[in-house]
């Protein structure tokens, strides 16, 4: 019986879909979308056993925000136009 899959989101732009999970921002307790290729082999090791991402923390400088690589990271912006 296989176990757990990496908890994994595939981007809904068209022109990217990535995979990217989401990893706690420990210092701003806020949850960020991590491109699963910046995940080391252990931090995969991890989110396959479990299923879960609580394990592994985000870290800035070594992890790479989806929002860095996506083709329109716009488009999930959180922010209205003021314009």
């Amino acid at each position: 019986m296989p176990g757990p899959k990496i908890p994994a989101v595939t981007c809904a732009e068209e022109t990217c879909r990535a995979q990217f999970v989401y990893l706690e921002n420990r210092e701003k307790g806020t949850f960020v979308p991590v491109d699963v290729s910046s995940l080391s082999q252990s931090e995969l090791d991890v989110l396959q056993f479990t299923g879960r991402t609580d394990g592994v923390p985000y870290e800035k400088g070594r992890h790479v925000s989806h929002f860095k690589t996506c083709t329109n990271p716009g488009r999930f912006s959180r922010r209205k136009d003021r314009g």
